[in-house]
């Protein structure tokens, strides 16, 4: 997913549950900094604190380099912040392969919804928030370098209404090209998350079906139709009863409100590039809460990381503080704690 969902459409959906603006910001800006924060590195203030931060993904060409040069970095970053494992099948990369709303996702959720006390709770469930959409999407894929991604590059059959964006989704209808990208996405990752279907499964509109290289447990090598407007659907509904729960935690006065299951899928059902679908967020903001939301920038944390050198005190520790604890408890909880307990051992 992309950030006319991580961040618009989780803005959306925390507002829906009872969230007020100013928290239901935090909660969405997490959610997406998990696809922008890229860097393992350190800034240090005057007095000698330091805030560390870890890489919650990678930019595509630097997920191939490190496909080559650090593959232990994928298990840290792919498995529990984008591919969450479904603990099903008999080997470890059956294990290890996302599953739509899997339980082991759910547990992580509640596991978080339950830490209502930390001090960066909201940032806590952005970062949940995204890696429960996540399995909405990357669903039959998993996050380390795995035979079990690799697809027939040229069985990919792509379905929407619009003939133009048909055109620009598969390179003006090259076939040729079409296939050649995503031979090179599948070698340049060896074999990583999605890589050989691109942004396929990140489109909203989109439905398509394609075929695995092997088959998989309980299944075989058809993708079967991937609906992603529908399964998109699911995963908000799904979302906006995790942060319900969340908000019930956090307020006396609650102002949930129903889940609009028209308005939202006629948002996911605008095809095209992703600023078209975040305008149509904006004017459901609009219409729903007469408020207008401030644009999205990963350099709102991401500067108040790079500025850390410049402060002479930790009385005010940041969002982007704040998120990084949250990140490096979900990490942990994931890897070491949920994963071991269900005999899955990534790291």
């Amino acid at each position: 997913m992309q950030t006319d969902m991580h961040f618009y459409g989780t803005y959306t959906i925390a507002r829906l549950a009872g969230f007020e603006a100013k928290d239901a910001r935090v909660i969405a800006t997490a959610a997406q900094f998990v696809d922008d924060s890229t860097d393992n590195n350190s800034e240090k203030n005057n007095d000698g604190e330091m805030l560390f931060s870890i890489a919650t993904a990678h930019h595509p060409v630097g997920a191939a380099v490190k496909s080559f040069t650090l593959p232990e970095e994928h298990r840290l970053v792919w498995i529990p912040f984008h591919f969450y494992p479904g603990g099903q099948g008999n080997t470890f990369e059956e294990q290890l392969l996302c599953i739509k709303n899997g339980p082991l996702v759910n547990k992580m959720f509640d596991s978080h919804l339950a830490l209502k006390d930390k001090p960066f709770y909201l940032h806590l469930l952005g970062i949940a928030a995204h890696v429960y959409l996540d399995t909405f999407s990357h669903y039959g894929f998993s996050g380390i370098c795995s035979d079990l991604n690799r697809i027939h590059n040229d069985s990919i059959e792509l379905h929407v209404q619009d003939n133009s964006i048909h055109k620009d989704i598969i390179d003006k209808a090259n076939d040729f090209f079409r296939k050649y990208k995503s031979e090179i996405g599948e070698w340049g990752s060896k074999g990583l998350g999605h890589g050989a279907v691109a942004t396929y499964p990140d489109r909203p509109y989109l439905s398509w079906n394609f075929k695995y290289q092997k088959g998989r447990y309980g299944n075989g090598v058809e993708s079967g139709i991937r609906n992603n407007q529908k399964t998109y659907l699911e995963g908000l509904k799904a979302l906006h009863k995790k942060l319900s729960r969340a908000a019930r935690n956090k307020y006396s006065n609650l102002g949930i409100q129903r889940f609009p299951d028209g308005e939202i899928n006629m948002i996911l059902a605008v095809e095209g590039h992703s600023a078209k679908r975040i305008e149509s967020w904006k004017q459901f903001l609009k219409n729903h809460f007469e408020e207008h939301i401030v644009e999205y920038s990963h350099k709102d944390w991401g500067n108040q990381k790079d500025d850390f050198d410049k402060t002479v005190s930790s009385d005010h520790i940041s969002d982007c503080y704040r998120f990084h604890q949250a990140a490096a408890l979900h990490r942990w909880y994931t890897l070491k704690d949920l994963m071991p307990e269900h005999g899955i051992y990534a790291v």
